[in-house]
């Protein structure tokens, strides 16, 4: 697990419970799915799986996540685990506005 600096896509989502935004970060993939975003429970890190160790290389998922896990407590994914910051209701976002990018200091996996 190393850290680097990283383009991230800003997004944001509606809370299906109260009905106001909720802003978050992840990083995009293509059609087959290149990278899948996590978000720490300690820290508020954000973690980059590569799909393609788990895909081509056959690296497990659960393994590649071990050490943030470990770090962390728990993980969030995103965009199936937003959770919302007025409400706190935890949802899963299907329509995701993208509002811009930046580069952030990012783990990746």
């Amino acid at each position: 697990m190393k850290a680097s600096r990283l383009p991230i896509s800003l997004c944001h989502a509606n809370c299906p419970k109260c009905g106001l935004p909720t802003e978050f970060k992840m990083f995009e993939s293509g059609a087959g799915g290149d990278f899948s975003t996590f978000v720490g429970a300690t820290t508020g890190a954000i973690y980059r799986l590569d799909l393609g160790k788990v895909h081509y290389q056959k690296i497990s998922e659960a393994s590649l996540l071990a050490d943030a896990q470990k770090k962390e407590g728990s993980l969030s994914r995103m965009p199936e685990e937003i959770t919302c910051k007025i409400c706190g209701t935890v949802f899963s976002a299907s329509s995701i506005p993208i509002d811009g990018e930046e580069v952030i200091e990012a783990y990746e996996l």
